[in-house]
């Protein structure tokens, strides 16, 4: 549920009471991850088919914390490449356990394939322009 529509239902003053998160991550590696995910078996789609069909753009998140101006509305994210610090510093400062994450859906994706190697350059583009924001915002780069 987008951050928009938490803070309408608790009303600001409830919503920024509490300790806001949500976890990041690169736009190249979610679109890869979406893809490999829908896409299980071989012989797969081809990635210019999928980034085709609009499809890669269900992995966008910057909607769900930002408001629509484009405001994070969020106290702290979480970058997936720091995932693990990330939450240990979290709990450190809620002063819940520690939590041992597991290495779910790791299977989908085969070993070694990075987005530099499977997107194209007009992949790239498209991936570029939907995320521009999240890009722009979090640094994240090729």
């Amino acid at each position: 549920m987008p951050a928009t529509e938490i803070r309408e239902q608790l009303g600001p003053h409830t919503y920024h009471r509490y300790l806001t998160v949500c976890l990041e991550r690169s736009p190249y590696e979610k679109v890869l991850s979406l893809y490999f995910h829908r896409h299980r078996t071989t012989p797969r789609i081809p990635i210019e088919e999928f980034i085709d069909t609009g499809e890669f753009r269900d992995a966008l998140n910057w909607p769900l914390y930002t408001d629509h101006s484009g405001t994070v509305m969020v106290d702290q994210i979480i970058r997936h490449e720091h995932l693990q610090a990330g939450l240990d510093a979290l709990t450190a400062r809620t002063g819940l356990p520690t939590l041992a994450l597991p290495r779910a859906k790791a299977q989908f994706r085969p070993p070694g394939t990075g987005y530099r190697d499977l997107l194209t350059p007009a992949a790239r583009k498209a991936v570029e322009e939907a995320y521009a924001a999240e890009f722009t915002y979090h640094g994240y780069t090729w």
